[in-house]
């Protein structure tokens, strides 16, 4: 088990097309393993591929190893200037934490099944947050940027059942405006925000989506939603609609 999906499973990426392991760590050359045009470097990626739960003494030995899943690589290196030990201060919070929460739910379940078994499935739900379709991710935080909040399940149970998933998302959307639509951006002044990006993956096969915040001195301030986080990002106008995507719903 890894301490962190950084440098693995998750990366983020400057305007310059520099590469970094974690977006906490944005600029910093030590986090810095890549870029776009010579792609990842494998000496640089490795000291985030290394570090296991089961490599680290601390962690090795711990009793809740398998909960915690060990120290952030950030807080371990701003604190010890490396990404391998924990910080002694947290592991000794984390241990109690733990201890009470494994506590309390153990009270729960031997006071009343009905609700540790409600528990249970927030927690699977939650856990499902982490694999949230691009589609829902993009609704949820276009109208929480409007301050319309919605429910997960809603979204997603209504996106759902259709085939054309642009449909879904513009009649959903169309419950709380009637006046949302379908755009192509020629240039950025007749950009309105907020809005969601229609992006074609040709990868994939599929379409992605992203949530455009608003336009700032000549830039799109953007989100990309990966691995249950959501990344602020900036280009300038003309990249964004001819790099990015000039297809929007707002």
């Amino acid at each position: 088990m890894y301490r962190c999906d950084a440098g693995k499973s998750r990366i983020t990426v400057n305007n310059a097309g520099d590469i970094f392991a974690c977006s906490v760590m944005y600029g910093n050359n030590d986090y810095r393993i890549g870029s776009i045009y010579s792609g990842i470097n494998k000496e640089s990626q490795s000291k985030f591929e290394c570090v296991t739960i089961e490599s680290v003494t601390q962690c090795k030995s711990c009793e809740i190893k398998s909960v915690c899943g060990g120290e952030c690589y950030v807080n371990a290196y701003l604190k010890n200037s490396d990404f391998y030990n924990p910080i002694d201060k947290m592991c000794k919070i984390k241990l109690e934490l733990n201890k009470l929460s494994m506590s309390f739910v153990n009270k729960i379940k031997n006071k009343s099944s009905v609700v540790y078994s409600k528990l249970i499935d927030f927690a699977f739900e939650i856990n499902s947050y982490e694999n949230t379709p691009l589609a829902v991710w993009a609704v949820m935080s276009f109208l929480n940027a409007r301050n319309v909040i919605v429910n997960y399940s809603e979204v997603n149970n209504y996106i759902a059942k259709y085939d054309n998933i642009v449909e879904g998302i513009l009649n959903y959307l169309k419950k709380f405006d009637d006046n949302i639509s379908l755009y192509k951006i020629y240039n950025g002044k007749d950009m309105k925000t907020p809005a969601i990006a229609i992006i074609n993956n040709t990868q994939s096969n599929a379409l992605d989506f992203l949530h455009i915040v608003s336009i700032n001195d000549g830039n799109v301030i953007f989100k990309v939603f990966a691995l249950g986080n959501a990344d602020v990002m900036s280009l300038p106008i003309y990249e964004f609609t001819r790099d990015v995507s000039c297809i929007v719903i707002c």
